[in-house]
């Protein structure tokens, strides 16, 4: 992790991702620019949680794993997003409550030390209804994942996450990630797609996955709730 100050930079990324008009209660902190390698990690569960992040460019993947090695892939964010901090603020934790580690082109935050920090957070009005909006939807987009989960079949919530990544017919997602996400091993998952491919809903290229009956897929994905799968 690469630590540094810039605030004509820190500025710019600001005014970049919106975060003025969106996140006003930011102004009132000052942030440090952080930089994270791909696969590098901001936090481990319960390990020391240091800062609140804001993520300004790159990608971040938030990820459970359990004592058998098997990962669950959690939430991805995108920049302007708060990627971490704000549970372990509300719950005045000082350990992380998951795993989060830069994506594929690393991840510039800004970041606010939660010790020196923490009090004034738990006073600010503006923070605290952001966080409670933020928190609740993920609450909601988590049960109906779990319910998805525990009473579709793969191939439901495969079809739906094929069709809510896909950009122009084509899907580039990594399958292992895919499995991650969906809750599968990579092999039941290979075993799926293969079905799919043999079907004639998908055709496997170099350059990725084409959907070639996304009508298909639809029908399957029918039954899966909400229709974008986090």
């Amino acid at each position: 992790m690469e630590r540094f100050q810039d605030p004509e930079r820190l500025a710019a990324l600001f005014a970049r991702c919106r975060i003025p008009e969106r996140l006003p209660w930011t102004a009132a902190y000052p942030w440090t620019l952080q930089y994270y390698e791909k696969g590098e990690y901001l936090c481990r569960l319960r390990e020391p949680m240091e800062s609140l992040y804001l993520l300004l460019e790159g990608g971040i993947q938030t990820s459970l794993t359990n004592a058998a090695g098997r990962t669950r892939l959690v939430a991805t964010a995108q920049p302007g997003e708060l990627v971490g901090g704000d549970v372990e603020v509300v719950l005045g934790n000082v350990q992380a409550t998951t795993d989060q580690r830069a994506q594929e082109d690393g991840a510039l935050c800004a970041a606010l030390p939660l010790a020196e920090y923490r009090e004034a957070l738990c006073s600010d009005l503006g923070f605290l209804r952001y966080a409670s909006r933020r928190l609740a939807r993920i609450v909601v987009m988590n049960t109906f994942r779990a319910t998805n989960d525990l009473l579709l079949p793969l191939e439901n919530r495969l079809a739906a996450y094929l069709l809510s990544q896909a950009e122009d017919g084509w899907f580039h997602g990594t399958l292992t990630r895919t499995a991650e996400t969906l809750s599968t091993s990579y092999r039941q998952l290979t075993r799926v797609m293969s079905r799919f491919a043999q079907a004639g809903y998908l055709r496997r290229t170099p350059e990725g996955w084409r959907l070639e009956e996304p009508d298909a897929l639809q029908a399957l994905a029918e039954s899966v709730e909400p229709s974008r799968i986090l």
